[in-house]
């Protein structure tokens, strides 16, 4: 569904009617099933989904196409499927009740989900951790389980995390610097009325507007452009599906593809880049 960018499950199900060779590849020689139980397995694909995530990450990670020295972290917000909700003398309902309004600088109100992640953003950028939420769930929030779910490798050095001023925190910092990495995120002081400094945040001041902070910052575009592949490629923007539990389950068989794709370049000794000439 993914690879051929299907937008519902019932297309799905109609493209393995017409391609039978596909349906014996995918182990379905005898019988295709139904559109409902299609349905009733998607919902059971989260666990499967992040294992084999785990399994191409290890792998990238050992044949050191990814490296862990640099990452990033940030949030998108993705369009529902369908329409939004209308108020008024003649209300109408939403097509996903489970979606939110939400706001971005870049984006404006959308009515969707959140999409957090980390991603490596040295030598090739590649999702290594993601949660998504609501449109409403805020990204700091996201920081401690996208940490937990960031795969730690054995004889890891301590590395940096980077991320936009909506991450400007001690918490965070804190909370970083537990997982090995130290967080720098960009710093937006208000010229009027701002409040006294602590020493510790004049301290990342400081760091942030040096010309290796402002270096380190200059990467956080490569998960813009990370997120940017994701929707236009695999079609995340709008979602074709609806609820919050198969829109996170279609997102990590997303990030699943997107991570063989570059298993497959590597492989191939082609661009780990190239992911766009490979989905059909």
């Amino acid at each position: 569904m993914v690879y051929y960018r299907l937008t519902s499950l019932r297309s799905l199900e109609r493209f393995l009617h017409q391609q039978p060779d596909i349906a014996v590849a995918c182990g379905l020689p005898d019988d295709i099933p139904c559109y409902q139980t299609f349905r009733r397995r998607f919902q059971a694909l989260e666990a499967p989904a992040w294992a084999a995530a785990r399994q191409l990450i290890r792998k990238l990670a050992r044949r050191r196409w990814l490296r862990w020295s640099l990452l990033v972290i940030d949030g998108s917000l993705l369009a529902a499927k369908g329409r939004p909700p209308r108020p008024g003398k003649r209300p109408r309902p939403p097509t996903d009740p489970d979606a939110s309004w939400g706001y971005s600088p870049s984006d404006g109100w959308v009515w969707g989900y959140r999409l957090h992640g980390i991603i490596t953003a040295d030598r090739i950028t590649a999702p290594v951790a993601w949660r998504t939420t609501t449109a409403t769930g805020h990204e700091t929030r996201q920081v401690a389980p996208l940490l937990r779910q960031t795969p730690r490798w054995r004889g890891q050095r301590r590395g940096w995390l980077i991320g936009d001023g909506t991450y400007d925190s001690q918490r965070l910092v804190a909370l970083a610097a537990h997982k090995r990495r130290r967080l720098v995120a960009a710093m937006y002081i208000r010229r009027w009325g701002k409040p006294a400094m602590s020493s510790a945040r004049k301290a990342r001041w400081r760091f942030v507007h040096s010309p290796a902070g402002k270096r380190l910052l200059r990467r956080r575009t490569a998960i813009e452009r990370d997120w940017s592949q994701l929707k236009h490629v695999f079609l995340l923007d709008p979602l074709p599906v609806t609820r919050l539990a198969r829109v996170q389950v279609y997102v990590s068989l997303v990030m699943v593809a997107y991570l063989a794709a570059v298993a497959y370049n590597g492989s191939m000794r082609r661009s780990l880049r190239a992911i766009k000439s490979l989905i059909a």
